[in-house]
């Protein structure tokens, strides 16, 4: 028998009209709050506005390296108080491109920073690019511009404020850092740079590389360190004289011998690659118990990808793309996660922020899972979607590569902001979010924020018909309700508002569905009406799957490629 149910149309119709990343990535059971840890990193120091807070490196005292878009590093107090002015301006030493593209991207501090008995002590590293033609290339060709590896050390380590030279390479009096070139990398494209680097407990420093940007995709040309991962160790060999690892042509670090490439017999192909195959690297971590290397590439067409990168690996680029596409000669490792593009996007949809396994003590239900986000669609598009995510690593199947959730954010805290530039790890394994607006007002003095993370608060947000408790009403909570259909005997209040249950009767039926559907109005959803028969489990199901025609832990291809 077919009734007439408004209300049952009106969520399909809400479903199929909102695409928010919520509707297809669901919402986990684990909660965290954003609590504000350091503000104040905008603003103009020495004739550069610095716009926002971009990476972050712990020094091992509880103090934090913060480095800015605009090339400052900051010091930050562990308290989150920041100190007032440049703790080192990495732009007084060099002269650095001017492309949008391109710049300051990360800081690593040494392990041993802290350690005035081993090799380290003092010295931490900044990535940026220079001038094609500022000096010679250790690797690359073309014109564009070149990738830089600094070391900085640093002889007063109690100093708020770093002075260098006339002469950066020389301590001169009133001096407190010098610093010394690592690695030059001559580019021709100005994207997908060298990007970021991580130090692993070994003291090994891996360098994430994309593909160079340019009209030659190297990433499957292993005589090329474009599209790589690589692995040194950084420090100035006198520095380690009993190491036997071996020294790098241009004399300023050494080789793991163990890079897959150091040991392949074939001298064309560069010792330093420890895997390949990428083709935009952003954020590469170390996973602090297990020295595991975890990279986000961020996609092209169609996908984003989490990779757990190993010795040797190659990951497809540009012959595969998280899991579609051909597989290149030998074949190659897939994504342990991938995140689809919106869909009917006609510009890049979403850029994924690679991340942490969590080994912090603050929030024990997220103990060894894998936190990334979503930075969210570029800046010429009109809306934004940004997302914080974890996924258990050890699903490594291909049944389960797409097995992540959004976690919870408890509206106690702040609000997820904006963007995210960034996630980063303190010296205790807890984690942070650096975030910024959405769009940068250079006139009204907009900044960026370094959230810490805890544990948020197992109870209902109090936002009604909010069934998955992100903290909106809106067409995720229609497949939250349809996988809960039916359901009775929940342990706690936050368990039956997460099935549906959303007048306590304990079960989810149609009388929730009605609620569900008073919520959608009040928060502004299009409604309609139309048909359908009365749900005894079967009709809710159909019409959900319908409304969930895109992937539940994803999104579809985009209709063009991506920067």
């Amino acid at each position: 028998m077919l009734r007439r149910f408004s209300f049952y149309s009106v969520v399909l119709v809400a479903c199929v009209a909102a695409q928010r990343s919520s509707a297809e990535v669901p919402v986990g059971t684990i909660t965290v709050r954003l609590e504000t840890f350091a503000t104040g990193f905008a603003g103009d120091i020495n004739g550069v506005d610095q716009l926002s807070a971009l990476d972050m490196t712990p020094l091992g005292d509880g103090r934090q390296l913060v480095l800015t878009l605009g090339g400052v590093l900051r010091l930050v107090n562990a308290d989150g108080t920041v100190e007032p002015g440049a703790y080192l301006d990495t732009n007084n030493a060099v002269t650095l491109t001017a492309s949008a593209g391109i710049g300051p991207t990360s800081v690593a501090a040494h392990p041993n920073f802290f350690s005035t008995d081993l090799p380290g002590f003092g010295r931490f590293y900044t990535r940026t690019n220079e001038f094609t033609g500022t000096a010679p290339a250790d690797f690359g060709t073309g014109n564009n511009h070149q990738n830089v590896i600094y070391e900085w050390q640093v002889t007063d380590l109690n100093a708020t404020s770093l002075v260098l030279g006339n002469d950066p390479a020389v301590l001169e009096p009133g001096d407190n850092v010098i610093r010394r070139e690592v690695l030059r990398v001559q580019q021709e494209g100005s994207i997908h740079n060298v990007v970021d680097m991580a130090f692993d407990s070994q003291n090994y420093l891996y360098l994430a590389s994309g593909d160079g940007g340019g009209n030659v995709n190297f990433a499957q040309d292993t005589t090329s360190v474009f599209g790589t991962v690589l692995r040194i160790d950084p420090l100035e060999p006198s520095q380690n004289p009993t190491s036997q690892d071996p020294i790098s042509s241009n004399g300023a670090y050494r080789i793991n011998p163990n890079n897959a490439f150091a040991t392949d017999g074939n001298p064309a192909t560069p010792g330093e690659i420890f895997a390949y195959g990428f083709r935009s690297n952003y954020r590469i971590n170390i996973d602090a118990e297990t020295d595991d290397v975890w990279l986000g590439d961020v996609g092209s067409a169609s996908r984003e990808e989490i990779n757990l990168v190993v010795n040797g690996g190659n990951y497809g680029w540009p012959n595969r793309e998280g899991t579609v596409g051909g597989q290149p000669v030998g074949g190659s490792i897939d994504p342990v996660f991938e995140l689809l593009h919106f869909d009917g996007e006609v510009s890049e949809s979403n850029l994924v922020v690679g991340g942490f396994v969590y080994r912090g003590d603050a929030i024990p239900e997220l103990e060894g899972m894998y936190v990334f986000a979503d930075f969210g669609e570029s800046f010429t598009q009109s809306t934004n979607v940004v997302e914080l995510y974890y996924g258990d690593p050890s699903t490594d199947s291909s049944s389960s590569r797409d097995d992540f959730f959004q976690l919870r954010i408890d509206v106690g805290g702040e609000p997820l902001p904006e963007r995210i530039w960034s996630i980063a790890q303190d010296e205790n394994n807890e984690l942070y979010i650096i975030g910024g607006p959405d769009r940068f007002d250079f006139n009204n003095g907009t900044d960026s924020v370094i959230y810490r993370l805890t544990a948020g608060a197992q109870t209902p947000n109090g936002v009604a018909g909010d069934v998955n408790q992100d903290g909106f009403v809106d067409a995720a909570d229609v497949a939250a309700m349809q996988a809960g259909w039916y359901t009775t005997g929940h342990a706690t209040e936050l368990d039956r508002i997460m099935n549906g249950d959303l007048n306590s009767d304990g079960i989810t039926d149609l009388v929730d569905l009605f609620l569900l559907h008073e919520a959608l109005i009040a928060a502004g959803q299009p409604v309609s009406t139309i048909f359908a028969p009365e749900p005894g489990g079967l009709g809710l199901a159909v019409v959900a799957a319908a409304a969930l025609a895109t992937p539940r832990r994803g999104r579809k291809a985009a209709a063009s490629t991506r920067r």
